[in-house]
């Protein structure tokens, strides 16, 4: 049981991580003007 929940501990931590970069990563595509150019170009 200690290993499933020390398992536990270790997804979440990385999906904590993963959801922190990830918003971190739309936060700064969205004040590049290029990003939304590659997105949508004209």
């Amino acid at each position: 049981m200690g290993k499933e929940k020390q398992n536990f501990t270790l997804h979440a931590k990385i999906l904590i991580r993963g959801i922190i970069f990830g918003r971190m990563a739309i936060y700064k595509y969205k004040n590049t003007p290029c990003f939304f150019e590659k997105l949508h170009p004209h």
